[in-house]
């Protein structure tokens, strides 16, 4: 399957609100309840690899680097990873 064929949620945090913890809380929540209302056993999460603060989020919530995708030929590669339950 490709990383393009899974449904998609898109969390931006306005730079107003950065550090504060409003990540961490919406993509854990987000997480949870997807995993029990939808019983997905994989989640995907991609952002630019210069987006440090995305990627430390990811990582604290259990999510995993997995490999650099590009999702068109014009675009740069993104870093995607993944939760597996």
């Amino acid at each position: 399957m490709s990383v393009l064929e899974t449904d998609r949620l898109r969390l931006r945090i306005s730079a107003q609100l950065w550090g504060q913890g409003y990540a961490f809380e919406s993509a854990s929540a987000v997480m949870a309840s997807e995993r029990r209302a939808l019983g997905l056993d994989r989640i995907v999460a991609m952002t630019s690899p210069d987006n440090l603060a995305s990627i430390k989020v990811l990582k604290i919530i259990g999510m995993r680097f997995e490999r650099r995708v590009k999702l068109s030929k014009d675009k740069p590669e993104i870093n995607l990873f993944a939760a597996e339950f």
